[in-house]
């Protein structure tokens, strides 16, 4: 199963679906196939949920056997699926453990500050600027020549800018980067639905873009490529190619430089995932059209995207008042003999708003 999960999906993925199987064999041991039920899977749940796991984990460790099972009935390899009636845990979002939250437009201005000044910390120790100064070392040590590492502040800037996933932002290349209509081609092989998409460029970002390109050609010592990757590693290697703890410590770093809590009092976490949920709050937040921020950020649902912009708002926030006016109104009542239910009802149904729409532009 793992061997034709290579062909058709990521490396990230096909680790995780290894290391979910790979813990449900260390627990049922070697069993054949039809010993695999629906009561001792439940057996493993309860006990993972005593063990403080999130629905999350295990819904993604239960999924991974479900669909390691379904490709055996289709490949002819079993004759009926043992796990067909289970259930998956609920996923809403009083079951998140560590729900993430979007970023505001004062902390979005202090990462990308704070991530400006890390670049210019490292250029400067990588140049030896301070030794050299100080007129430290032999005459030749100081006349080596030093190449200065690559900027990431314009890797932050487009995660927040786009919307993209780290996948689709670490695959792109600038063949897929269109400077005249300012779009980026996000490739299908990289996107999580499998569907091709242009996603938009600020003319902020557009220059950010072309001044990182200008120190790719620098870094190498010859002019980039269409095939070359557009965001690569303070040294020079493809994120694509890199593991996920040097990303993760960089942008905790990051968070750190710029006085922006990990976690804040609510239990609400900021990572790398979190700055796509900051751009789709931004989209909406702006006045962008539901359907049109769906498509930037390759949603296939706009209730997707309505859902992960839920909780821009701060918790402690109460609705606006001009919205809370229809629950203390009094019904009218109608004409079919009922006039309190449907009154009531379309008076409860009202939805307070949680954001209110008066930024137009979008500035980072």
């Amino acid at each position: 199963y793992l061997d034709d999960l290579r062909g058709s999906r990521s490396r990230s993925h096909v680790m995780s679906v290894e290391q979910s199987l790979t813990a449900f064999s260390a627990y049922l041991g070697p069993v054949r196939v039809r010993q695999i039920t629906v009561p001792r899977v439940l057996a493993r749940r309860k006990l993972r949920l005593e063990q403080g796991k999130a629905h999350a984990t295990l819904v993604r460790e239960e999924g991974a056997l479900r669909a390691c099972l379904h490709w055996a009935l289709r490949a002819g390899l079993i004759g009926a699926h043992p796990l067909i009636h289970l259930r998956p845990l609920s996923l809403t979002e009083a079951d998140q453990k560590r729900p993430r939250r979007a970023l505001s437009e004062e902390e979005i201005e202090r990462l990308l500050s704070a991530s400006q000044r890390l670049d210019d910390s490292r250029t400067a120790r990588v140049l030896a600027r301070a030794t050299i100064e100080a007129g430290g070392r032999s005459t030749e040590w100081r006349a080596r020549d030093r190449t200065a590492p690559l900027s990431q502040s314009p890797l932050w800037t487009t995660l927040l800018a786009t919307g993209l996933r780290w996948g689709e932002a670490a695959a792109l290349r600038w063949s897929g980067y269109d400077v005249a209509s300012g779009g980026l081609l996000v490739r299908a092989s990289t996107t999580k639905g499998k569907r091709s998409r242009v996603v938009p460029v600020p003319p902020y970002l557009a220059a950010a873009l072309s001044a990182l390109r200008v120190a790719q050609a620098t870094f190498f010592g010859r002019p980039t490529t269409e095939a070359d990757s557009i965001f690569l590693t303070p040294f020079g290697k493809p994120w694509a190619a890199t593991g996920p703890h040097y990303r993760h410590d960089l942008f905790r770093r990051t968070l750190a430089e710029a006085g922006v809590e990990r976690i804040d009092g609510f239990g609400r976490t900021v990572d790398v995932h979190a700055s796509r949920r900051t751009a789709n709050t931004r989209l909406l937040r702006f006045g962008v059209p539901i359907m049109t921020a769906a498509t930037i950020l390759g949603h296939q649902d706009p209730k997707i995207t309505a859902r992960h912009s839920a909780s821009c708002a701060s918790p402690k926030r109460p609705p606006r008042s001009t919205h809370c006016h229809r629950l203390d109104r009094r019904p009218t009542p109608s004409s079919n003999g009922r006039p309190w239910r449907r009154a009531n009802r379309a008076a409860i149904v009202q939805r307070p708003a949680t954001e209110a729409v008066a930024a137009r532009s979008v500035v980072p």
